[in-house]
């Protein structure tokens, strides 16, 4: 099951979405019919999802770092090929 997690404030504030292998009976477990993390930082108000003002943060993805370091070996590793075929062939 889904549900959109509020703020424990009393705000209504959507804190996150989460997928859930079972029912969860609390008040700020509020179940959704789709995965949407674009509800995070609306409102819940009257049963609906509204607009609160509030920008969510942009997520950090945290392989970001990794995935430019690979890429810089895969580079070089290329390179050294490429190198190594041309002292091969003299």
């Amino acid at each position: 099951m889904i549900y959109a997690i509020l703020k424990k404030d009393g705000s209504g504030i959507v804190k996150g979405v989460s997928d859930l292998a079972g029912e969860v009976n609390d008040p700020l477990m509020i179940e959704i019919p789709v995965y949407d993390p674009s509800l995070i930082g609306k409102k819940h108000k009257d049963g609906k999802f509204v607009d609160s003002g509030i920008v969510p943060p942009v997520p950090v993805d945290p392989l970001a770092d990794i995935r430019v370091k690979l890429n810089k070996i895969d580079a070089d590793l290329t390179e050294v090929k490429a190198d190594v075929k041309i002292i091969k062939e003299k």
